[in-house]
């Protein structure tokens, strides 16, 4: 679970082709972390959480000892949908997960075996971190913190949306002198791919 933030866009990039004119984030969220709490520290917070889920200055009301050696402006769930129907429908992530299995049987054929992670201790700290040497410090304390499955920096990821076909990239396949898939090319898809998905 550590990395699947990083698989995820590895995965994502592996659809995209090289040169692709897709925007570039300016930048990534100033001074913000996700974290997976472990229990009982989790638990603890998402008892704190008010309706909007939005913590703010957690140390008042959560291990005030813990947020001193921690300093968090602000904190949430990263998943708020999750934790909102856990806390207001008394349902675990577990029973979440069977009754999207239930509602969808046949997809649900391949998680058959699987164990389901817990999204609902994953939450975003606002920090009063500013360079990135003070948010690489805040992750690396966190990381080492014994309440804390995993610390990571919240960072925004472009998506290209040119697909991964090997004979968009390549020319002569079949004895032409011009690209495989000209005419793709030729009305200029790799802009419409990053412009609009539907």
């Amino acid at each position: 679970m550590r990395y699947a933030t990083l698989a995820l866009a590895i995965v994502l990039s592996g659809f995209a082709a090289p040169g692709s004119k897709a925007q570039v984030p300016a930048s990534n969220p100033p001074g913000r972390i996700i974290v997976k709490f472990k229990q009982p520290l989790a638990q603890e917070i998402e008892s704190a959480l008010p309706s909007s889920l939005v913590l703010s200055d957690p140390g008042r009301q959560v291990r005030p000892a813990w947020f001193q050696k921690h300093p968090v402006k602000q904190l949430k769930p990263l998943y708020g949908e999750l934790v909102r129907q856990k806390k207001g429908r008394g349902l675990s992530m577990q029973q979440q997960a069977e009754q999207t299995l239930v509602k969808f049987p046949i997809r649900s054929m391949r998680a058959l075996g699987t164990t389901i992670p817990d999204l609902t201790t994953t939450y975003v700290l606002d920090l009063d971190a500013a360079t990135d040497a003070e948010i690489d410090a805040a992750v690396a304390e966190l990381s080492a913190d014994p309440d804390v499955e995993y610390a990571e920096r919240d960072q925004l990821v472009p998506l290209l949306y040119t697909p991964n076909d090997p004979y968009f990239q390549s020319s002569g396949t079949w004895g032409q002198s011009y690209p495989d898939l000209w005419a793709l090319h030729l009305i200029d898809c790799p802009t419409a791919w990053d412009t609009t998905t539907g």
